[in-house]
């Protein structure tokens, strides 16, 4: 976790924990969410707004920092106060992919994203399947993807998740339209 958090923004952690507890792992959007929650097994880096200027910087410490130890299992980035403007959010995330391949941990890491405005390629901002992704903050997760590949090999039919989210979104979610 940050050190040194200024105290407002302490609340992110804790409401962030809540979406993954009640969202994430409570419609099981992510089938393998659960086992790092419970564990405590999840790094939190809150990047405020003074320190986007360094991101690259930030982001490469916090991958370097992965890989002196098998802890945490995963990683998020929260973004409580800048890149709000999905668009801007989606520079970012390139940015951040970038900078694995640049610095060769691609295979090593992998992100996943997620944003309060997070709209997949070809839905229309309103389609009930983009809240899969939607978070309270906009979110960047770091993952290893050794972790993946393990936990993959005991999920059958792991490419249907997320044909399998929308289909569980539109039925949960769905009903908040009518």
């Amino acid at each position: 976790m940050n050190e040194n958090l200024p105290p407002a923004y302490e609340s992110v952690i804790t409401e962030t924990n809540q979406w993954i507890e009640k969202i994430v792992i409570r419609h099981q959007f992510c089938p393998f969410a659960a086992k790092s929650y419970f564990a405590k097994d999840i790094g939190y880096k809150i990047i405020i707004k003074p320190e986007m200027g360094r991101f690259a910087d930030l982001f490469l410490a916090e991958l370097h920092q992965l890989n002196q130890s098998n802890q945490p299992e995963t990683t998020l980035l929260v973004f409580p106060d800048s890149v709000q403007d999905f668009y801007d959010y989606l520079d970012l995330l390139a940015d951040a992919q970038d900078l694995i391949v640049d610095h060769h941990y691609e295979g090593i890491y992998q992100l996943a994203s997620f944003h309060p405005l997070y709209q997949f390629a070809g839905t229309t901002p309103d389609d009930v399947t983009n809240k899969t992704n939607r978070s309270p903050y906009p979110i960047i997760q770091i993952l290893r993807e050794d972790s993946i590949t393990n936990a993959l090999e005991n999920f059958s039919n792991p490419e249907e998740i997320p044909v399998r989210n929308m289909k569980k979104a539109k039925e949960i979610f769905g009903k908040e339209k009518e």
